[in-house]
């Protein structure tokens, strides 16, 4: 299925046991090179067996608002599902055992790490009642050692949920509440939020929002039709990611700093700036970055 995009080194394929993970490669990503082949967006951790038979289903690429010239109307009534800000899992029974696979892999840290939240009796039920389709988790655990820009309440967040067929829809959020009731029931699995609105509004909310933003899909069909980050999320993650160049530049310019930065973030980068210079601040680890910024906002 994937063996062409693999030999045009398009896609990497990782064996792990009797099963392969597919991932597309950067360059994809960095050169922008989704249009060579429909399955490059299906590339985002599928698991196959040696028959070629999907075994684990991920989401699809889901593109954010503006990327690749999507433009939605302000009109439009659209269903927001709020984006938590952990690590992906996939789950489901494979020969009746519990399959966890993170976006690269089925095996390592990160995959026990989510197993932890997610091999509970109500989830396996769940999955049980459901074996043609792959369950998506968003993970917050506190052992994770990547740094999210925003910090959420751990536990395994039921976040989708797909047959395992490419150019399987996404189940609706309806059917994911129906179907997570055997899980919600004994506690073992959180749901986002989700909030029904014209995506004019949504667009004012993500201003102000303190958290990373919202999956959006038409509230009429479910469609998924972008995501929508808020302006919190990414200023803070660019903070945290500034290099010399940017750094440089916000440091001598402190107009464009505010502009860029917007009023949140602006007074935070005048403290940092009263302590570091633009190449010191620039060359703190991603780490180094956090716990000063952390510092700073108590």
């Amino acid at each position: 299925m994937f063996k062409d995009l693999v030999a045009q080194k398009l896609v990497v394929e990782k064996r792990q046991g009797d099963l392969r993970v597919l991932k597309f490669q950067k360059r994809v990503f960095f050169k922008n090179l989704w249009d060579l082949d429909p399955l490059l967006i299906e590339a985002r951790g599928i698991v196959l067996d040696d028959d070629d038979q999907i075994v684990q289903m991920p989401f699809k690429k889901i593109w954010n608002h503006f990327e690749r010239g999507i433009k939605i109307d302000r009109d439009r009534k659209v269903q927001a599902i709020r984006k938590v800000n952990g690590f992906l899992a996939v789950a489901t029974l494979h020969k009746g055992s519990l399959l966890v696979s993170t976006t690269g892999s089925t095996q390592g840290p990160y995959v026990e790490m989510a197993r932890k939240w997610v091999d509970k009796p109500g989830i396996r039920r769940m999955l049980e009642a459901n074996p043609t389709h792959s369950f998506m988790f968003e993970v917050v655990d506190p052992d994770d050692q990547i740094l999210h820009p925003i910090q959420e309440e751990s536990g395994a967040y039921l976040i989708g949920a797909r047959e395992k067929k490419i150019g399987a829809p996404l189940e609706s959020e309806e059917t994911l509440d129906t179907i997570s009731d055997l899980g919600e029931l004994d506690g073992e699995l959180k749901r986002p939020d989700v909030m029904v609105a014209g995506f004019g509004k949504m667009q004012e909310l993500a201003k102000t929002a303190k958290f990373e933003g919202w999956i959006v899909r038409d509230a009429q069909t479910g469609i998924v039709l972008c995501k929508l980050k808020s302006n919190f999320y990414l200023m803070k993650k660019a903070l945290m990611r500034t290099n010399r160049a940017t750094a440089g530049r916000w440091w001598k310019n402190p107009g464009a700093a505010r502009q860029e930065l917007g009023e949140i973030f602006y007074p935070l980068l005048e403290k940092i700036s009263a302590d570091f210079t633009s190449e010191t601040w620039a060359d703190l680890s991603n780490a180094e970055k956090f716990e000063r910024m952390s510092h700073y906002g108590k």
